[in-house]
């Protein structure tokens, strides 16, 4: 037996009694190796087979990276919109208190000066009505006077007229 082993490039992944992962390398006799070589496991070894899928890795993770520092830079930038966006809406909602509470203070004024204005509506009204009543009350009695003054008037007629007879 003799000890020639070559180094081979792992072309793909497969599952035998070793692993094979893509991009290894492996150093095995040629007679070991051939059937690997045959179903496109292996391939002789090619130092710069693997160096374009290291750069583009190397490439990837560079994009990965600037992908990172862009999605941070727009979560920075979606944090300081909702900040903004809150503080907007706090001070719409003061405002609207502020506008609230003075709404109910002019609503608490209206409703005073309303109360006071039927109170001296009332008041008015009850005085007239003192008043009419009052008048009324010397009407009927003027009335009262007057027919009594008319019922004695016909009484002392009365007797004249029947005496005339």
């Amino acid at each position: 037996m003799t000890n020639n082993v070559q180094t081979y490039d792992v072309m793909r992944e497969h599952e035998g009694d070793r692993f094979y992962k893509t991009g290894d390398t492996r150093e095995l006799s040629p007679t070991d190796a051939a059937v690997l070589v045959g179903l496109g496991v292996l391939a002789d070894h090619d130092p710069e087979r693997f160096k374009s899928a290291d750069l583009h890795e190397a490439g990837m993770s560079n994009v990965l990276a600037q992908i990172d520092a862009s999605l941070d830079e727009r979560r920075i930038e979606v944090d300081q919109l909702l900040a903004d966006e809150e503080t907007r809406l706090n001070d719409a909602r003061n405002k609207n208190s502020d506008a609230i509470l003075a709404l109910e203070d002019d609503l608490t004024k209206a409703r005073t000066t309303a109360e006071n204005e039927i109170l001296r509506i009332n008041g008015e009204v009850s005085a007239a009505r003192d008043a009419a009543t009052a008048e009324i009350t010397k009407i009927n009695a003027d009335l009262a006077a007057k027919k009594a003054e008319a019922e004695l008037a016909n009484k002392a007629e009365k007797p004249l007229k029947n005496k005339a007879e």
